[in-house]
């Protein structure tokens, strides 16, 4: 689908909407579809889906699609349950101000295997929840995303397993903005250029993770009530926030293979894991741990 080079909403990709001239139509709602393996090129919009609270995407699977050149959104899921967002790349995208995958009150969300860079955004998770309407966990697992400010965003998320990802920002490695604490940040890798951890009134649960600034701090933590601010200037001073938290994360660089390419070569996430989170492959499929180890990678990439 090469819809071609576009500051338009009105050239995408693959739309749902209840309007054949506008996006920003709301549906009663996309059943049982699945969007696979396509490769589209240029567009406002990659794919998007405008469902509502009413008429919310159900059992929807969007996997193997290509993305490149797109200029604002790549992947837009707006209302929805059971929605699994796997194994997509998206590069080049057009505006300063871009979005890889932007999933918006959505109940059993599924976001594993993907691949963007050349964003602003890498995932903007926007009330990612479980409830029992849905038949799957929400959960963000095996993903690289390499940003110009934020890589991996959870915004007021509950109930979502955040294990093994490989987020690089210019600004932040990843924002943990108002969720609550059954939100598992897990084996992860963050990367930030001002901070590796932006930390805003959050509950949310982390430990074995990779943190790395480039920045004068490694970390933002911010609390309203009672008023806290921390610049946290190590990973002993983000543990001394929390003692049954970060125990077993690790500051430093991951030493990743190259511009673009996050897979990593740097011994710091090397068998520093935990093999609870019952994640068993990498982004590329590859069996945790690594045959001759007992222990799993930091990281979307399980390496040796």
């Amino acid at each position: 689908i090469d819809v071609g080079s576009t500051t338009s909403s009105l050239c995408n990709g693959i739309v749902a909407s209840s309007s054949s001239t506008s996006v920003f139509a709301t549906t009663s709602g996309e059943m049982d579809l699945t969007i696979s393996d396509n490769e589209i090129m240029g567009g406002y919009y990659g794919i998007r889906l405008y469902g509502s609270f009413g008429g919310r995407n159900e059992n929807v699977e969007i996997s193997g699609n290509t993305l490149s050149g797109t200029y604002y959104y790549g992947i837009y899921v707006y209302y929805g349950t059971d929605v699994t967002i796997s194994q997509n790349t998206g590069s080049n995208f057009g505006s300063n101000f871009a979005y890889g995958i932007y999933p918006y009150q959505v109940d059993g969300a599924v976001i594993n295997e993907n691949n963007f860079s050349g964003v602003y955004y890498g995932l903007y998770g926007y009330y990612l929840t479980s409830t029992s309407a849905a038949s799957q966990t929400s959960e963000v697992t095996n993903n690289m995303f390499d940003a110009g400010y934020y890589g991996l965003s959870v915004l007021y998320g509950d109930s979502v397993n955040v294990f093994h990802n490989t987020a690089v920002g210019g600004y932040a490695g990843v924002r943990d903005y108002y969720n609550a604490s059954n939100v598992d940040f897990r084996n992860n890798i963050f990367v930030g250029g001002t901070y590796a951890l932006y930390d805003y009134n959050s509950d949310a649960f982390g430990d074995y993770n990779l943190y790395y600034s480039t920045g004068t701090y490694l970390g933002y933590h911010y609390v309203s009530s009672p008023y806290t601010l921390t610049y946290i200037d190590s990973i002993g001073e983000l543990q001394s926030l929390d003692s049954t938290m970060h125990m077993n994360s690790v500051e430093g660089d991951p030493i990743f293979a190259g511009p673009g390419d996050l897979h990593v070569f740097g011994p710091l996430a090397n068998d520093a894991g935990d093999n609870s989170v019952n994640v068993t492959v990498d982004i590329d499929g590859d069996s945790r741990p690594m045959s001759g180890s007992t222990t799993v990678d930091i990281g979307a990439d399980e390496y040796d």
